[in-house]
């Protein structure tokens, strides 16, 4: 979008994109800077941003004539015993409770490794470490 737009019916919306005409409106830089892309509104973020945390869980199949999956490694680090610790289901239903999110996996890379997953948590002045 340009210095100027279309804007005819006044809905932020230039008319261009409508298929109509309308009156040329010119728009001051900062004010085209402070809206939300796409939808024409005030950005008002406040400066009180959390602070996050993340761990990458790779999850390897312990054995067992059914598939038995369970962390092996939180980053980089091997669990000792990891053979002996909850599945996969549990060790996310007890990182839940503890604050943490899991927002994506993928395939493993690893021989013998099933699953990768993302997990975050948010720390910040209210939301302190239930560990």
């Amino acid at each position: 979008m340009g210095l100027f737009r279309r804007d005819g019916d006044g809905d932020g919306v230039p008319d261009e994109r409508e298929g109509g005409g309308g009156v040329a409106t010119r728009e001051a830089p900062a004010e085209r800077d402070d809206r939300v892309a796409g939808t024409g509104a005030r950005d008002d973020v406040r400066d009180d941003r959390m602070d996050a945390e993340s761990e990458l869980w790779h999850a390897y199949d312990a054995g067992g004539p059914v598939l038995n999956l369970k962390v092996r490694y939180r980053d980089d680090v091997e669990l000792p015993e990891w053979r002996d610790g909850p599945d996969v289901f549990t060790a996310l239903c007890v990182a839940e409770s503890q604050g943490w999110h899991a927002f994506d996996r993928e395939p493993g890379d690893a021989p013998g490794e099933y699953a990768i997953f993302y997990l975050r948590r948010d720390v910040g002045p209210d939301r302190l470490h239930p560990d």
